[in-house]
């Protein structure tokens, strides 16, 4: 031994970048429209509710609604398969800790498969989301942000705020500009959802 110190960086290497989300569509006419639902309560509801507003401002092609078997866990490898095929994935409802991660792994998942997608996010988790994105790499998920306790109130509740959220959600899909990137807003989002100021 020469009796050099080796010092070693336990925290590992920081990404000198982060990776590119998958483009964001141009208009969400003819678009397939892929909805995962994690099985928390309302989530569903809220699923529905989105696809029937935005069948009712676009010309919507292939509509697929899929369920994973828990919240706290991954979407199986023929959900991913199946939602491959769609031109936008809308994915609810990341409203606990237990979820968190699952739900942002799943949008990562096909983000890094080309597909884009929007996930609806209770505003207490929305930090932990988006730090869990940033350890995955991904530096801003693109999140519709939502009152906490969602999963609480009724169904006609559930629709009502829901479509308080449709505007962000579109906004979140579309490009914005000419390299196909949309504004990718998550907790940082100047204008906070109405849902919230509302309450």
């Amino acid at each position: 031994m020469s009796g050099q110190t080796v010092v070693l960086d336990p925290t590992g290497s920081k990404a000198s970048a982060f990776q590119k989300l998958a483009p964001r569509l141009r208009t969400l006419n003819g678009a397939r429209i892929g909805f995962l639902c994690n099985r928390k309560p309302n989530a569903d509801i809220l699923l529905d509710q989105v696809a029937t507003r935005l069948a009712e401002r676009f010309v919507l092609g292939a509509r697929t609604h899929l369920t994973k078997h828990t919240p706290t866990g991954p979407a199986s490898p023929e959900i991913y398969d199946q939602l491959q095929h769609a031109d936008l994935v809308i994915v609810a409802l990341n409203d606990c800790g237990g979820c968190a991660g699952w739900s942002v792994h799943d949008a990562i998942e096909l983000e890094r498969r080309g597909v884009p997608t929007v996930s609806f996010v209770t505003d207490h988790y929305v930090a932990l989301s988006s730090a869990q994105a940033r350890t995955q790499g991904i530096k801003s998920l693109p999140m519709v942000r939502l009152q906490h306790f969602f999963g609480q109130v009724s169904a006609d509740e559930a629709r009502s705020r829901t479509d308080e959220l449709i505007d962000q959600l579109v906004q979140l899909a579309i490009a914005d500009d000419a390299t196909g990137n949309g504004s990718q807003t998550s907790e940082a989002s100047a204008a906070p959802a109405r849902a919230l100021a509302a309450v």
